[in-house]
């Protein structure tokens, strides 16, 4: 039923004001700061007038302004601002989730549709119809048939507009038959700074008033140079918007008045769970200069007796940092190839804990559980109608949920090559489309590669011990995949010198734990010694240290403890050979020499 007579020329509709609101009548009362984008809004006055396929998919990223750019078309129309086509034209918001909820039995959600898309037929050539949640009638699911037919019977009555993020539009694509054939689909087009801007100053005078709080004259520019840095899952200007009213936020709980950098780092390094410090590691200009000159003495501080490695990947980081890397790629990009148990992993971690505040922000994918072609799906999750769809992505999962981290892809040379090719649209675009057609951003993470392939053949080749490493290097993995990563880098066998290092790393480690009970333990110099040479391996390199330790150290103290031995607070120094343990308590005035057992 259509009632005319309101006044302003503009009908009033049941079932629309049932399941939604008239936006043009809301915005002619109460107006917002919205900026209408002129080349936008020329695109999608052509395609609703269009005599086929009068329906619009605006598909953007989260924060790219489709629904402000809506809000904005309806806003030029309620003050006859718009193009002439359109100034009849009243635009309606649904909310699809009042029109799903509450309909239980079968068909009714279609009849409810029905209903809805006759008023919208009733009104072709005079209405906008804005779906706001389209894809709840869209689901590629078994009980999204009725859903279905209901989106299908709303596009049949045209004049209908679908505000969808890429992800939704792709379900939609493969759950709706013919979708193309009932929609035109218009891309957000990108903001440039200066627009970004211009939006930002006009929500300025409402975040102000809300919050109570002024912004430094910076502000503006540095919330969208932080965005765009760091919140890059969500486009401009939504994103810069974001940092700022969550900035104005902590200002104002603070008793502060004005809102300037100090704020704005905040408020993304709560968003981001990067510490403060990372803030100003990454971002270009913003300080921090002398922590980056000190990159190799801090990740020297663990991982030992590979210097040239620390070197190569200290020159690729300090590139990033200054922006002088390839700003389409990510931060960098390596292939550690050396011996097993020389620190290839513990780099990896060490970078994680550099760049990123913690070890957590490590993503280890173990490559020999993708040794086959279908492995694939399990990285990236399979796409809808194939085994393991809803399934999380083992890759890009953790990424979206943590895009400041290091991924580590161990034993890179034992995956499947299809899996290895996902690692090729990583290294150049910076990004990966995953199996649910969302957009994955790897431009903030660390990729590390590692490898041990010819560890066997380079026990016995000396110096060219390098050579036999780059040649397996070359021969397994595809000259596209080498020549995208920032560098190839060599670790060498560890030296005596490196594990009396790496003993004295894994002792402070021991010490932590000690701590409990108050006990400090020293090793003497032979001690030191011996655990060095009994802890390595020609093969495993180091690894054998930890369990080494262990079992000759942790374990006879706890006995000891345990036996009354030793008291709380006690300091012991080692002796001695592994096994033998000899064991001086307190001060060099009452020196007791026993022998330490774990048996």
């Amino acid at each position: 039923m259509v009632r005319r007579g309101n006044g302003s020329g503009w009908a009033r509709w049941n079932e629309l004001a049932r399941y939604g609101y008239d936006l043009t009548r809301a915005l002619l009362a109460q107006p917002q700061p919205l900026v209408q984008r002129h080349e936008l809004t020329r695109r999608l006055t052509a395609a609703l007038r269009s005599t086929f396929k009068g329906n619009v998919a605006l598909v953007g990223p989260p924060g790219s302004g489709k629904r402000s750019a809506l809000r904005a078309l309806a806003q030029a129309i309620a003050h006859r601002d718009a193009p002439v086509e359109l100034l009849n034209y009243q635009v309606f918001w649904i909310d699809v989730a009042r029109l799903v909820s509450g309909a239980r039995y079968r068909g009714e959600l279609e009849q409810r549709a029905e209903q809805l898309s006759r008023e919208i037929a009733a009104g072709s050539g005079r209405l906008v119809v804005v779906l706001e949640g389209a894809e709840l009638l869209g689901l590629s699911n078994s009980d999204a048939t009725s859903g279905n037919i209901a989106l299908r019977a709303l596009l049949n009555a045209g004049g209908i507009v679908l505000p969808l993020t890429p992800e939704q539009a792709a379900r939609l694509t493969q759950s709706i038959p013919n979708w193309d054939m009932l929609v035109q689909v218009i891309e957000m087009p990108a903001w440039d700074e200066a627009a970004c801007e211009a939006v930002l100053q006009a929500h300025l005078p409402r975040l102000q008033a809300h919050h109570r709080v002024e912004f430094a004259p910076e502000a503006l520019r540095l919330a969208i140079q932080l965005a765009q840095r760091f919140l890059r899952a969500h486009a401009l200007p939504g994103s810069a918007l974001q940092i700022l009213d969550h900035a104005a936020a902590l200002a104002h709980l603070d008793g502060k008045t004005v809102v300037g950098r100090d704020r704005l780092l905040e408020a993304v390094a709560l968003r981001t769970g990067l510490p403060l410090s990372g803030l100003d590691m990454l971002s270009p200009g913003s300080g921090g200069e002398r922590h980056w000159l000190e990159i190799e003495s801090a990740l020297a501080r663990r991982v030992v007796g590979q210097e040239p490695a620390i070197r190569a990947v200290a020159r690729a980081l300090r590139r990033a940092r200054t922006g002088l890397g390839d700003p389409r790629r990510p931060l960098g990009s390596f292939l550690f190839i050396g011996p097993t148990g020389v620190g290839k992993t513990e780099l990896a971690r060490a970078l994680a804990e550099f760049l990123f505040g913690d070890e957590e922000s490590l993503i280890r994918i173990d490559m020999s559980e993708y040794m086959e072609r279908h492995a694939v799906a399990r990285l990236i999750g399979a796409p809808p109608g194939y085994v393991g769809f809803g399934l999380p992505g083992q890759l890009t999962d953790p990424v979206l949920r943590r895009p400041f981290s290091v991924v580590l892809f161990d034993e890179a040379e034992k995956a499947h090559p299809d899996v290895l090719n996902l690692l090729l649209q990583i290294l150049e675009d910076g990004r990966l489309t995953d199996g649910y057609g969302r957009t994955v951003d790897f431009h903030n993470t660390l990729i590390v590669l590692t490898s041990n392939a010819g560890s066997q053949e380079a026990i016995g080749a000396g110096e060219r011990a390098p050579e036999v490493f780059l040649s397996y290097a070359r021969r397994l993995f595809r000259p596209e995949l080498l020549n995208r990563l920032d560098d190839i880098v060599l670790f060498a066998p560890l030296s005596l010198d490196a594990m009396e290092q790496i003993v004295d790393l894994q002792l402070e480690r021991a010490q932590q734990r000690l701590s409990l009970w108050g006990v400090r333990v020293r090793l003497s110099p032979s001690a030191r010694s011996a655990l060095a040479r009994a802890g390595h391996d020609r093969e495993l390199g180091a690894r054998p240290l930890r369990r080494l330790i262990d079992r000759e150290v942790l374990d006879p103290i706890a006995r000891a403890l345990l036996a009354g031995e030793l008291e709380p607070g006690a300091e012991i120094v080692l002796d001695g050979e592994p096994g033998t343990w000899m064991w001086w308590k307190g001060g060099p005035e009452q020196v007791r020499k026993t022998a330490l057992s774990s048996e």
